[in-house]
């Protein structure tokens, strides 16, 4: 992650300093052979980046009006809410393309060979990759926007924080690169796995994504961070 922190507000920001080096990330974290296999390659970007833009947009003027109703323009959507919408607006463009019937083919070989956990992460990062990429995405723009709250002494909670606890805070994470985990349960997947996976359940099923909830799923991903940057 960027050591020069930035409020990201504008979806150029976004492309440039989250999307395209987490495309490259998430590529790069793809199983070789599942890349040769199925000629997996990142969109190029003259295509994929307005067709992102014009998602985002769309559904950042469609939760706008949800919120505040019509007529609303100078009113913002916090990061929680923006994180959302890339993320919806990632899950309808798929980034990485692959052919689907030889990955289907050899996801059943990898199977065979290791356990449902192994599998789960193993999908995760190949066939499940662009839900990957949506998830991580809206992760990324919740963290910095974090970091850039703590560091320009943004209201923030209730219970007010000192600058000397924000900037110790905001340092931890930036040396940690990332908003904390949840704890793993012996036996059972991460909850980054788990939430992939449900999103991508939720999209081969044609359910609604619900951003106002998401939103929610993100705000306690960030306090559980602060929680514990605090106990460090």
């Amino acid at each position: 992650m960027q050591q020069h922190i930035k409020q990201k507000k504008t979806f150029q920001s976004m492309w440039y300093e989250i999307i395209k080096p987490l495309l490259k990330y998430t590529f790069d974290s793809m199983d070789v052979e599942f890349r040769k296999m199925t000629g997996a390659q990142i969109r190029d970007e003259e295509d994929l980046k307005p067709y992102v833009e014009k998602e985002f947009k769309t559904l950042r003027h469609q939760l706008k009006i949800e919120c505040y109703g019509e007529g609303k323009k100078e009113l913002h959507l916090d990061s929680r809410k923006l994180g959302a919408i890339l993320c919806a607006s990632l899950l309808n463009v798929k980034c990485i393309e692959f052919d689907e019937t030889k990955a289907v083919s050899l996801s059943e070989t990898v199977k065979n060979k290791i356990s449902q956990k192994e599998f789960n992460k193993w999908s995760v990062d190949n066939t499940l990759v662009n839900y990957k990429i949506a998830y991580l995405a809206s992760l990324d723009l919740v963290y910095i926007s974090l970091i850039y709250c703590l560091l320009n002494n943004n209201d923030m909670l209730v219970e007010e924080l000192n600058e000397t606890q924000r900037k110790g805070y905001a340092y931890k994470l930036i040396k940690q690169g990332r908003l904390c985990n949840y704890p793993l349960w012996q036996n059972f997947n991460s909850f980054a796995v788990n939430m992939i996976i449900s999103l991508a359940r939720a999209d081969v099923f044609n359910r609604e994504f619900d951003m106002q909830l998401y939103s929610l799923q993100l705000w306690q991903l960030e306090m559980y961070t602060l929680k514990s940057v605090s106990l460090q």
